[in-house]
């Protein structure tokens, strides 16, 4: 059945309900809603979804898959990766063009575990066909070694066994029978080797001495030197063992085996390394290996990986003994796994045994939320990382270099540990390079007064123009009060010197350096990346680009020059953060030898690639080199599917709550809507206290019923329920508003309108003496108007407003006639002979009493005219009873 509308009847029969959990149709689909389980096929599901069957799709997205048959192919596109392992540490990729098969972990085994069978190795034999080029033979136990499918070298009990000529360099062919006892192999110098006999017991020269099997040399401290003569070479058939065990080098820097020579536990191979650590060994330069290996240019760096890292306390990212190390510089990518935030930043850690000190620089975020804070401290004789973060769950990968006595002079790529152990108060000498060779170089510094136990660690960037050197220094972090090492950078003869003066004598200096020169070769490892030279222009350039599924956070430290503007040149940090959808770049410290920044640069990204771009100020070719470090910190947890239970969280779509449920300072941006229809929304303050609404908000109500109801349950005689309008103004004044009610409707054009509105308003703010008013306006004639004013004094019926009363007009009685008002005439009450009588005053104050009735209750006629000062009274009944004398009729009728 499609996923859709259901268009005819559910039936009770077809649904069954247990506890809160529903199935359909038995087990066809059942929700463990207890559990946020989906059974398809099977009740009581053990996962978030547990299929009873198989399973047909087109595509299927997902991190997890258990169990199951694939019936048809599944196709991976290019460079699209088949992970593999719990952790993903084994990946299988297509990338256009090969192949590709990586172990990040540990080995990587081809078998076959069929009786008697074996696993072949063929290619293209040359003509379009295949052909064997390697076999692990499982019945024989042979490994075959094959030339275009024709067997040529193989394995045996005994050792290994060839399939006609060995030819050694294509020069020399080695016999293919064994000769007689005691012979030995002699060349005719045409290529032939066979097998002759010499016999010498002993050989004495004026330098070496040939007794039977040994050669001892007879000067003291002379070497002793075999060499064939022309393209001849040297072959031996046995080991080579020194005489003493971990005392003698194969060859040095200076005399090397064809760019390659062994010392110090490292193999030097033309400009790269294999060095042996405790772990495992260390190759400066990329390889492609099958077995577990660590690609780095730089061996003194480690990365660190922390996750469940929550906001409430602090939690260590990484601890070591204080005898390890004085100073550390973390280059940090984290990750708030809440709000999906990942941000960047460095750290730096330095501590004088007792106790720990920190800095944080260069935070770069994708978003806006606060992030993690992180603090250095000592505790039971180890330095620590520590982390706070600002949601419940947060996570980090830190890469990290040390300084301190563990710290010995070497180079490694283009990094290296320099040392100076004795720093004085004169300046002298920390480094130097030649300036010929390199543009500029980044220090990270850590310098010890062993003495009082101080510690300060510094960062400096240098860079020169050929003629002058520049410096920078930032980021000091100090145990004490001030700095213990002032930096000086110069170009003398043929070499860029860091020099350094010491605020006081014996200080211990070590140094982390990175080098860049104007032409370096690209190489890229696991967590560094060099750019070789690219040419920008006053456009903006791509200098660098990288997967955002791969690396989320880098820091960059970029080298340009320029034959313009005096060879103007520059060095610059970066530090980009990418959370997959948006990048984010930081700039800055830049040393620029022109005075104003040479380059700026931007980061931007399109699908999952991030692009670095710069742009420079000194003209069309300027040459940019760098050196990245880069990290990747992918979720350790789903923000989508986890709920923040200590710090900030937007959480969007609709969320359901089975029973009652607390909110705490929080924030909805959509709807809160009750658990179904016709329930009730309980918002509940508790006690004494109040639920605030801040913002606009709307009732919408789809029946005639009451929209709001206000109900006190409280049982005293004061009033209750108050709603009120507070206008909470800090400078209140005459005429402002207080609050306003509005009413408002459609007219027959659909259009809305305001009918009418109750304002309140002050009419008297003074202190002590306020008053008040309260203002009625309507609609009238397409326009609003206010038709009555209702002030702490009077009663105005305004704009053509008419007074209609059905009923008994009451009007207290007044001491006197009122004064007069300008277009207004007035009708009151007045206390006549202890009767209260009603009069009409007009503009000019001429006052005509129109309830007629004297002192004895007799009909009067009433004047006063403020004109002529005459008053009049008229007994009207008695002027009426004299009338009916004189004509004989009768006017007054008593009723």
């Amino acid at each position: 059945m499609a996923i859709g509308r259901i268009s005819g009847s559910v039936l009770k029969s077809n649904l069954t309900r247990n506890g809160v959990d529903l199935a359909f149709e038995t087990n066809l689909l059942y929700l463990d809603v207890t559990n946020s389980r989906v059974g398809i096929g099977i009740s009581e599901p053990t996962t978030a979804l547990q299929v009873n069957g198989t399973i047909t799709a087109t595509t299927l997205a997902g991190t997890s898959i258990a169990g199951g048959t694939v019936t048809d192919n599944l196709k991976f596109n290019d460079s699209i990766e088949l992970r593999l392992g719990t952790d993903a540490d084994t990946n299988i990729k297509h990338t256009g063009t090969n192949l590709n098969i990586n172990e990040t972990t540990g080995d990587i085994n081809i078998r076959t575990y069929a009786d008697n069978k074996d696993v072949v190795i063929g290619s293209d034999d040359g003509s379009g066909g295949l052909a064997d080029y390697l076999r692990a033979d499982g019945s024989t136990g042979e490994l075959k070694l094959y030339y275009y499918g024709s067997e040529k070298l193989k394995t045996i009990n005994t050792g290994v066994q060839t399939t006609g000529t060995i030819s050694v360099n294509g020069a020399y062919t080695l016999p293919t029978a064994d000769g007689s006892a005691n012979q030995v192999l002699q060349t005719d110098g045409s290529g032939s080797i066979s097998f002759g006999t010499v016999s010498i017991d002993s050989l004495a020269t004026g330098g070496i001495t040939i007794d039977d099997n040994k050669i001892t040399g007879q000067r003291s401290n002379e070497n002793i030197e075999i060499g064939a003569s022309g393209s001849g070479i040297i072959e031996t058939s046995s080991s080579i063992l020194p005489a003493t065990d971990n005392a003698v080098d194969l060859g040095s820097s200076s005399k090397r085996f064809k760019d390659i020579y062994a010392s110090s536990g490292t193999i030097h191979v033309g400009d790269q390394t294999i060095k042996s650590t405790a772990s495992g060994f260390v190759f400066s330069g990329a390889l492609s290996s099958t077995a577990s290996t660590t690609i780095s240019d730089d061996t003194t760096a480690s990365l660190i990986q922390k996750t469940g890292i929550g906001s409430t306390e602090e939690k260590t990212i990484e601890s070591n003994s204080t005898a390890q190390y004085d100073s550390a510089l973390y280059y940090i990518t984290s990750r708030d796994e809440i709000n999906d935030q990942v941000a960047v930043q460095k750290v730096s850690v330095i501590h004088n045994n007792s106790n720990g000190y920190a800095s944080t620089s260069h935070v770069t975020k994708t978003g806006t939320t606060t992030g993690q804070t992180f603090n250095g401290d000592v505790s039971g004789g180890s330095v620590r990382l520590r982390a706070t973060g600002h949601s419940a769950s947060n996570s980090v990968t830190a890469y990290s270099i040390q300084l301190g006595d563990n710290s010995s002079v070497g180079t490694s790529g283009n990094t290296a540990i320099v040392i100076n152990s004795d720093v004085d108060s004169s300046s002298e000498s920390l480094d130097t390079w030649a300036h010929a060779s390199y543009r500029g170089a980044k220090y990270f510094i850590s310098v010890n007064d062993e003495v009082d136990d101080e510690l300060e660690s510094i960062e400096c960037l240098v860079v020169h123009d050929g003629t002058t050197a520049y410096i920078t220094d930032y980021n000091s972090v100090r145990t004490g009060s001030n700095s213990l090492i002032t930096l000086t950078a110069t170009l003398g003869g043929s070499n860029v010197t860091l020099s350094g003066s010491g605020a006081r004598a014996n200080l211990n200096v070590k140094m982390h350096r990175i080098l860049l020169s104007d032409s370096e070769t690209g190489f890229e490892a696991t967590n560094q990346k060099i750019i070789p030279a690219t040419t920008v222009s006053s456009t903006a350039t791509t200098i660098d680009q990288f997967d955002a599924s791969a690396i989320h956070g880098a820091f960059y430290y970029v080298v340009g020059t320029s034959s313009n503007e005096s060879n103007a040149s520059s060095i610059t940090e970066l530090a980009v953060a990418t959370d997959g959808t948006d990048a984010y770049i930081t700039t800055g410290p830049m040393v620029s030898t022109k005075g104003t920044d040479q380059l700026t640069f931007t980061a931007t990204i399109s699908g999952s690639t991030v692009t670095i771009q710069a742009s420079s100020t000194s003209g069309s070719s300027t040459t940019v080199n760098a050196y990245r470090i880069n990290m990747k910190r992918e979720e350790s947890v789903s923000a989508a599917s986890t709920v923040n239970i200590g710090g900030t969280q937007t959480i969007t779509g609709a969320k359901t709550f089975s029973s009652n449920a607390t909110f705490q300072g929080s924030v909805f941006t959509d709807a809160i809507k009750s658990a179904a229809s016709n329930q009730s929304i309980t918002l509940d303050p508790e006690g004494t206290g109040t639920v605030d609404i801040i913002g606009s908000q709307t009732i919408t109500n789809v029946t005639t019923q009451d929209s709001l109801t206000i109900t006190t349950t409280e049982d005293s005689s004061t009033a209750g329920p108050v709603f009120t309008l507070k206008r909470n103004s800090s400078s209140p004044a005459d005429a402002d508003y207080l609050g306003q009610i509005k009413f408002k409707g459609e007219n027959d054009a659909d259009q809305e309108v305001l009918y009418a509105k109750i304002t309140g308003k002050i009419l008297d703010a003074s202190d002590g003496s306020e008053d008040g008013i309260i203002e009625i306006a309507h609609r009238k004639a397409g326009s609003n108007v206010i038709t009555a004013r209702f002030r702490s004094d009077s009663l105005q019926l305004l704009n053509d407003t008419n007074l209609r009363v059905s009923g008994v007009t009451e009007l207290g009685v007044q001491t006197g006639d009122p004064s007069t008002t300008a277009n207004f005439a007035k009708i009151y009450a007045k206390d006549e002979s202890a009767s209260a009588e009603v009069y009409v005053q007009d503009e000019a104050g001429n006052v005509t009493k129109i309830s007629p009735h004297n002192e004895q209750g007799e009909w009067e006629y009433y004047s006063r005219n403020t004109k002529t000062g005459k008053t009049v009274r008229v007994n009207m009944e008695e002027m009426i009873r004299d009338i009916e004398k004189l004509t004989g009729k009768s006017y007054i009728k008593n009723d």
